[in-house]
């Protein structure tokens, strides 16, 4: 039994399992029972497979040349051409996936640039944006981003405010 205010509320440790068994399937997480976890709907590494996919067709289709890719700890690996970007890291059997943040890039004339693991990335690497347009890209990202974290703030701070306002 939980007491909200002034209201009393009974719920059953079934309606709790049910409701985050249901939850938790509609977004990828292992269903509870009183057995305990039933299954995985998804893989672990979903985000490190998009992302070598993405330093692959960088690869196979950018104008300039893969130098290195850096990962989420801070290592840099340095890619060899005739290879995929998987066969490059030199993973031992069984090993998890990095998560490769950034991929560096040389034009003929040596200039190296460091671009993200993304749809942005992938545009300047084929050569349809420039460097500079690839900048700006980013930094509208990152307004846009910061936006939408104010504003979710925001209106979950106004809805507890009113939710309490109306218990109280």
């Amino acid at each position: 039994m939980h007491i909200i205010g002034k209201r009393k509320i009974k719920i059953s440790f079934d309606a709790i399992v049910f409701l985050v068994s249901h939850l938790r399937l509609r977004i990828g997480f292992p269903m509870v029972s009183r057995k305990g976890v039933k299954n995985l709907c998804f893989t672990h590494n979903v985000i490190e497979i998009q992302a070598l996919k993405i330093c692959e067709e960088i690869r196979e289709h950018s104008v300039y040349k893969l130098v290195s890719v850096a990962t989420t700890g801070g290592e840099s690996i340095q890619i060899k051409e005739n290879l995929s970007i998987q066969s490059n890291l030199n993973l031992p059997p069984g090993g998890t996936l990095p998560l490769v943040t950034k991929v560096m890039l040389e034009n003929t004339d040596g200039r190296s640039y460091s671009v993200n693991v993304d749809e942005a990335g992938l545009q300047f690497a084929k050569g349809l944006i420039t460097y500079k347009e690839y900048k700006l890209l980013q930094n509208r990202e990152k307004r846009k981003l910061t936006t939408i974290l104010i504003a979710s703030g925001g209106t979950f701070f106004l809805m507890s405010w009113s939710f309490l306002e109306l218990l109280f």
